[in-house]
């Protein structure tokens, strides 16, 4: 293995692992998801870097909406810091492991939008998350009373279709934010695990989601004269580690999501079985929703295949 030339100083997008978070604000809508049409879905863009070591399937039946905005962005390798905002969509999954007698659950994310530079290129060659630049706005906000995600999408395929941005995700009718007291960091981590796995048989058999979660990627980058073919392809652990519980509660209302339909991110197709569609969006109501104040880390990653 060569050794990784640092280019800090020179105008380096990417910092080195773990990097720091605090002051992160997130607010999570869980929904209910097909599960064949997720099944599909993690066949086609994260088994098959397994090389037949791994497989996956569905742990549970809701996948998660998340806004989150974080006041501090950092290395304790790089000087300086920046805000940053990302909106990602989650999947618990379990992991099946060649030589391994129980499965393992994970959590993976097929979309993720950020909206700093730094931050969207170090997910994506360090811990290989597949983030694109959005623009992440909450209520109160630029005049507006709901959470939502834009970014440069594509309604059809058509080499004549021109790119707009766009809102790809948006949740309405949040109401008011409700605080609970008696929340700690020990018990909102063992409360979102309990909601998200709710009425998993094996939920208890292989244990939830705790302060460390055990999230995964696929990292890849195409060959540069055959981009048909990977030059680098892995399913990588990508944790993240809760250092701090700051506060937490849920929302007062009845929240919506809406998901644009369009066939440069088609989300709704993905894990809802929904239609395939070119204009209008997707409307999914939610099962139950969160916020949460906090400071993690992202950890170092490592290999899970091959």
């Amino acid at each position: 293995m060569a050794r990784y030339i640092d280019w800090t100083g020179h105008g380096a997008m990417a910092i080195a692992p773990p990097a720091v978070f605090t002051g992160a604000h997130a607010a999570a809508f869980a929904f209910h998801h097909d599960g064949d049409a997720v099944q599909a879905l993690v066949d086609k863009l994260l088994t098959p870097g397994g090389g037949g070591l791994v497989r996956y399937k569905p742990l549970g039946g809701l996948a998660v909406v998340s806004f989150m905005r974080i006041a501090r962005c950092a290395s304790p390798r790089r000087n300086g810091w920046a805000p940053g905002r990302e909106c990602a969509v989650w999947l618990p999954l379990l992991e099946f492991r060649q030589g391994r007698p129980l499965p393992r659950p994970v959590l993976w994310a097929p979309y993720v939008f950020i909206d700093y530079s730094i931050g969207l290129v170090t997910g994506r060659e360090v811990w290989g998350w597949p983030k694109a630049h959005g623009t992440i706005l909450a209520p109160g906000e630029a005049g507006q009373s709901d959470f939502s995600c834009a970014t440069m999408i594509f309604r059809d395929t058509d080499r004549d279709d021109e790119g707009r941005v766009e809102r790809l995700l948006t949740v309405v009718n949040t109401g008011s934010v409700v605080a609970d007291p008696n929340l700690n960091g020990d018990i909102a981590a063992s409360r979102f695990s309990d909601l998200l796995l709710r009425g998993e048989p094996r939920a208890a058999e292989v244990g939830g989601f705790g302060a460390v979660v055990p999230a995964i990627a696929l990292k890849q980058f195409p060959d540069s004269n055959r981009p048909s073919e990977a030059c680098f392809q892995a399913i990588v652990n990508s944790p993240c580690r809760m250092t701090a519980f700051h506060r937490g509660g849920s929302f007062g209302g009845d929240p919506t999501l809406l998901i644009a339909n369009c066939k440069s991110h088609g989300i709704a197709v993905d894990i809802l079985a929904a239609p395939v569609a070119v204009s209008g969006h997707t409307t999914v109501g939610i099962a139950w929703s969160a916020w949460f104040e906090f400071d993690f880390e992202a950890l170092p990653a490592s290999a899970v295949a091959p």
